[in-house]
């Protein structure tokens, strides 16, 4: 069972770093990139370039690339595609949840199945360590509830969990401070159900245990994040000014006037993908397991007189993080910084409603699956199985076969980007019609090679830039899409390499070069 896990786990990461050969880059991993880079080239978590939201994961890549001699792109290449941790991590919390490995290991592949969590946890961020870190705390938490009675064992899990409480403060502080309040929710929602239904079962199971665990748990989790933002990593102070700006956005949601526009996420498909009918057909399964959550967190309501133990635990996480990401679809209708907050927050929501998902396949299963309909219905099971996680790998590296939002690169845009840096400084520089190619730039000039130059990735008739760069993957999805590219027919090509060509504009004075 764990080696099939495995081998699932290790194809899907084989699978996101081999499809373009490596040549592929997203705008967190070239910043996480360069902040590590950072620490490597000042010796200090904090500098020009820091990630304002953590060192954690910047320092454990410069940690990294000081042991093995190898540079911070090399290692941050090597790291994305680390869903093998993430999953043995979500295994050993499913079994402690739902006390049983078959049900677990099910979950583990519905984890595996759904594009949405797979892409933040395969690519080269800081994500694969701060959910990891996330699911290793619940199995400590869970786990130390069973030797409460043994003190010398019980206090090692309780400093094994706040060792790692530290750690992802110090990796992600945002994503700290929403789970501390998944656990705040979770709490509340536990003493409620506790003081409303009287359940003499929870008091035998051990769940007011763990909810009073929750009750220093949360406090000394904001606890940590006050320090950490406050005393310790002096960048992490946008938080503050982050948190406010959510406050205004909200307010103005609902009670003012003004128009906030949708954000990027509820329009993806539209542009992102050939049709709907592809993105629906690589996603729809992911939606079916969250009906399916949903639909057993109802019976749990339903049943909540008999609810106890770890599955009550589950059931409140469910409803925790549930609740934040329906805030974070308000705060995006609410035109917070165009973030897309609801995607963030799906990826730890998955973790909880994959098991839900799959008490209720397991369910199902039982129930259809007699000597007769085995032989029909496990054929069908594994067909479904391996759509899925081929639909995932397709929707997680948004294969070019259906998708519109490439995310590859190639060796003659690097080309044209090193022949840039070497004859042009201190100019501004269009490259694209979104971020990629700029971000691709960033991260292969790291720290010190940091370009002088302004690249832009968004059209401006008022002051358009002196120089464009036209590549042909540039032209590819242009066309595909129906974008419309910078004209070039009034400029002098000053470079081409048959992949990209670099384009300036005439002088219409003497005084302009």
């Amino acid at each position: 069972m764990v080696f099939t896990l495995l081998a699932a786990a290790i194809m899907a990461s084989i699978y996101y770093n081999s499809r373009f050969g490596g040549w592929s880059m997203e705008v967190d991993t070239a910043q996480q990139s360069v902040a590590a880079d950072g620490i490597v080239a000042t010796g200090s978590l904090e500098h020009n370039h820091s990630y304002n939201n953590g060192y954690g994961y910047g320092a454990l890549l410069a940690f990294l690339s000081y042991l093995s001699g190898q540079s911070i792109q090399s290692i941050q290449l090597f790291l994305a595609g680390s869903a093998v941790i993430v999953v043995l991590a979500a295994f050993l919390v499913y079994r402690e949840l739902l006390e049983s490995s078959a049900i677990a290991f099910l979950a583990a592949i519905l984890l595996l199945m759904q594009p949405d969590f797979m892409f933040y946890v395969l690519r080269g961020s800081h994500e694969s360590v701060t959910w990891t870190l996330l699911l290793l705390m619940v199995f400590l938490l869970l786990r130390g509830s069973d030797y409460r009675e043994r003190p010398s064992r019980f206090v090692f899990f309780v400093l094994a969990f706040y060792l790692l409480c530290w750690a992802m403060v110090a990796v992600n502080v945002y994503f700290s401070s929403s789970v501390l309040s998944a656990f705040a929710l979770a709490l509340v929602g536990g003493w409620l159900i506790k003081k409303m239904i009287k359940n003499q079962r929870v008091d035998k199971e051990g769940t007011p245990d763990v909810l009073r665990r929750l009750v220093f748990i949360v406090s000394i989790g904001w606890l940590l994040v006050f320090l950490f933002i406050t005393y310790i990593y002096e960048p992490g102070i946008l938080y503050y000014y982050t948190f406010s700006e959510m406050v205004d956005r909200i307010g103005i949601l609902f009670f003012g006037a003004q128009p906030l526009g949708q954000p990027i996420s509820y329009s993806y498909y539209e542009n992102a993908w050939q049709s709907r009918v592809a993105y629906l057909s690589l996603t729809g399964l992911q939606w079916i397991f969250v009906v399916s959550s949903f639909i057993t967190w109802l019976i749990g309501l339903r049943q909540i007189k008999s609810l106890a133990g770890k599955r009550l635990l589950l059931w409140l996480f469910y409803s925790s993080f549930g609740v934040l990401l329906v805030i974070g679809v308000v705060v995006d209708f609410a035109g917070f910084l165009n973030t897309n907050l609801q995607l963030r927050l799906f990826t730890p929501f998955v973790l909880f409603a994959s098991p839900m998902a799959a008490l209720l396949c397991a369910h199902l299963f039982e129930r259809l699956c007699n000597q007769s309909r085995r032989r029909i219905l496990l054929p069908v099971c594994a067909v479904i199985v391996a759509w899925g996680l081929l639909a995932s790998a397709l929707k997680t590296t948004n294969d070019p076969i259906l998708g519109n939002h490439w995310f590859f690169y190639h060796d003659g845009e690097l080309k044209a980007a090193n022949w840039i840096e070497e004859h042009i400084q201190y100019q501004r520089i269009w490259v694209d019609t979104r971020p990629h190619l700029a971000e691709t730039f960033h991260f292969w000039q790291g720290y010190e090679g940091l370009s002088t130059n302004k690249y832009e990735f968004k059209k401006n008739v008022w002051s358009p830039p002196t120089y464009t760069l036209i590549t042909a993957l540039t032209k590819l999805r242009s066309d595909r899409v129906g974008e419309i590219l910078p004209a070039t027919n009034d400029k002098n090509l000053i470079y081409d390499n048959e992949e990209a060509q670099l384009f300036h504009r005439r002088p219409e004075t003497s005084f302009q070069k």
